[in-house]
């Protein structure tokens, strides 16, 4: 039986997820209060986490640092599980689940975690026990997206009172923190154009930062998109191919059917944010196809960039 696991080194937090679903799993939401988060700071994003984990990578640097003494050296080996559960958002308890690569986000004793089919789950940090559940999969029918192996959803951002999430049918959606439901979803890039979001969102100063991505499978070109927190409504987007007359534009060979627009570079890595140079910094995926697309670097596949966190537009590539 194929299972997917993730672990939170504490005094010891596991979660199973997939596989052999107990009905435990589909029981009725904890009656458990979720105090609301506030609208961070940016000082408060940039601290090293401690008793919180409030963004993707810990902080907006990206460092992935705790700063809880805890766990040492000398007490490591007596780490234990302190409890496990089972989410059952995999029926068929194989890979065709995906591949669970979700790092959670911990806030006041609530642990948010998402699985590859863009299910996101509020946990009791300290039992397992599910406060509330959100499945996409009624819109998804709804709509004649099929899900297929579900992917790659790395994780959500929380902030203001709610919880943002991207999906694999390109939408982002913003969800009520404390019952976990739809407040507002807008489309990053259609599925229906072969797009979808693989990256974690990241909330700053009152934007929620993501990337969409599909590049690898003939989407238009990939971009990274700042979306107003309280609406989602769009403020920025910066695409990774550039359009004719864009700085990099050039090192394109011409080709036929619009090459400017699709030669991959899908973002799969959250941005990290520099406050300081309001900066948003990222790495870019590769050209599609590999090989033979002609002379040429095809700027910015391939490539670490700065925009302007504010603006979207490009400070610095390489």
């Amino acid at each position: 039986m194929h299972r997917v696991s993730l672990v939170l080194l504490s005094f010891a937090l596991l979660v199973l997820v997939g596989a052999g679903a107990s009905s435990a799993a589909r029981s009725a939401p904890t009656k458990s209060l979720i105090t609301p988060s506030p609208a961070y700071t940016d000082d408060q994003l940039s601290a090293p986490a401690g008793d919180n984990w409030l963004s993707f990578m810990g902080s907006l640097n990206g460092h992935r640092y705790s700063s809880l003494t805890q766990i040492t050296p000398g007490n490591v080996s007596t780490l234990k599980e302190a409890w496990h559960i089972h989410l059952g958002t995999c029926a068929t308890h194989d890979a065709k689940c995906g591949s669970l690569e979700s790092n959670a986000v911990v806030a006041d004793g609530t642990y948010y975690i998402q699985t590859p089919k863009s299910d996101v789950f509020a946990l009791n940090a300290a039992t397992g026990a599910t406060i509330w559940h959100y499945d996409p999969n009624p819109q998804y029918t709804a709509e004649g997206f099929n899900v297929e192996s579900g992917g790659r959803q790395p994780g959500v951002a929380i902030a203001d009172g709610k919880v943002f999430a991207g999906r694999t049918d390109g939408y982002l959606v913003a969800l009520d923190q404390m019952l976990g439901g739809e407040l507002w979803k807008t489309e990053a890039l259609s599925w229906k154009k072969g797009g979808r979001v693989s990256d974690a969102p990241i909330y700053f100063h009152g934007m929620v930062i993501t990337g969409d991505s599909g590049g690898d499978f003939g989407s238009p070109s990939n971009s990274m998109q700042a979306f107003d927190a309280a609406t989602g409504a769009r403020i920025w987007q910066w695409t990774v191919i550039p359009r004719p007359g864009q700085p990099g534009s050039n090192s394109w060979a011409p080709q036929t059917g619009g090459g400017h627009s699709y030669g991959g570079g899908a973002l799969w890595e959250s941005p990290l944010i520099d406050p300081k140079n309001n900066l948003a910094i990222f790495g870019t995926g590769n050209t599609e196809p590999w090989n033979s697309r002609g002379p040429g670097k095809n700027l910015w596949t391939d490539s670490i960039v700065a925009l302007n966190v504010f603006t979207g537009q490009l400070v610095w590539g390489y």
